[in-house]
C-alpha cells in the first residue's frame, strides 16, 4: 500500500506539472483555491479508490482461478469467493495514502502564482 501510495504521489505530482497552465486558468476565471486543492483530493481518493478496488477483484479472481486448478489437481479447497471485513480496512487505508499522497502536490497547486504560470514563468 505504501508503494501504490508513492506511486500515486508521483502520479499527481507529473499530472500537476503538465496541468499547471490549466489549473491556472482555472483560477484565473474564478475557481478558488480551496476549490482547487478539492478537487485534486478528490482525484486522489478516485485514483486510490480505483486502484484498491480493482486490486481485490483482482485478487479474488485470481484466487479463484487458483483454486479451480488445485481442485483439479485434488488439492485443498481455495476459493476467491470469500470476502474477509480486513478486505474492506485495506480499502480505507488505500483511500487514506491517496490523501496524504495528495497533500504535497494538492498544496503546490493550491501555493502557485497564477500570473507567473500564465505569462510562461
Amino acid at each position: 500500500v505504501l508503494a501504490a501510495g508513492l506511486s500515486v504521489f508521483i502520479a499527481l505530482t507529473n499530472a500537476l506539472e503538465e496541468r499547471r497552465y490549466d489549473l491556472a486558468v482555472m483560477r484565473m476565471l474564478g475557481v478558488s483555491r480551496g476549490r482547487l486543492l478539492g478537487l485534486l483530493v478528490v482525484e486522489a481518493l478516485l485514483l486510490s479508490a480505483a486502484g484498491a478496488l480493482a486490486g481485490l477483484a483482482l485478487g479474488h479472481l485470481f484466487t479463484e482461478l487458483i483454486g479451480a486448478a488445485l481442485s483439479s489437481a485434488q488439492q485443498g479447497r481455495v476459493t476467491g469467493a470469500v470476502w474477509m471485513i480486513e478486505e474492506f480496512w485495506l480499502v480505507g487505508f488505500a483511500l487514506a495514502v491517496g490523501v496524504v499522497a495528495a497533500l504535497v502536490p494538492a498544496w503546490r497547486a493550491y501555493r502557485s502564482d497564477v500570473a507567473l504560470v500564465l505569462a510562461g514563468g
